[in-house]
């Protein structure tokens, strides 16, 4: 019984989508890495970069809504 469920669920997350959280470009990489370990820390730095700059993109425009008025920030 127990190897029928760990066959269901190695088989089913097999079916699972790629995350979503990463961009298809991570994914192509990724997939064209070959599971070499160094290709896919490359694949990984490259995201990480994308991510970062998304972040402050979003975090320049959130500061330019909360102007001081809205949201004081004091330390």
């Amino acid at each position: 019984m127990k190897i029928k469920i760990i066959s269901i669920l190695l088989a089913s997350a097999t079916l699972l989508p790629a995350n979503p959280n990463y961009s298809k470009t991570f994914n192509q990489c990724i997939d064209r890495s070959g599971g070499v370990t160094f290709k896919m820390s490359q694949c990984t730095a490259a995201e990480i970069k994308h991510h970062d700059k998304l972040l402050n993109t979003n975090y320049k425009k959130t500061m330019k809504v909360l102007s001081k008025e809205k949201f004081p920030l004091t330390f």
